[in-house]
């Protein structure tokens, strides 16, 4: 709420979560803005999870989107386009294996 971007503190407010899946919106990847960094990757890693990153937009020099971590293993991703608004917007898909079984879940993190 005091419009300062620091990965560490929301990965400290995200970390007693505990959670399996996390979506996040407005992310940069390489942008002006945060310094060339990869946000969704350097959260993920301090968070022990793995970090995907589906873009909207060039922005700045980088790239601007969603993304999705994860603990769970990976069976697949895919960043989905949909209509365009004031802005591009996609669904980030990733396909996860859940349970003993290794059950196959969509998460979709959306933002309009």
């Amino acid at each position: 709420m005091d419009s300062v971007v620091d990965l560490n503190r929301i990965a400290n407010v995200l970390r007693p979560l505990a959670a399996d899946v996390i979506t996040l919106q407005e992310i940069d990847n390489g942008t002006e803005r945060t310094d060339g960094v990869d946000q969704a990757r350097r959260l993920g890693e301090l968070l022990g999870m793995e970090a995907h990153f589906g873009d909207f937009m060039p922005y700045r020099r980088g790239q601007y989107g969603m993304a999705v971590l994860t603990k769970l293993p990976v069976l697949g991703v895919a960043n989905i386009g949909l209509p365009d608004g004031e802005e591009p917007r996609t669904a980030l898909e990733v396909r996860v294996a859940v349970g003993r079984e290794g059950r196959e879940t969509s998460v979709v993190g959306i933002h309009f």
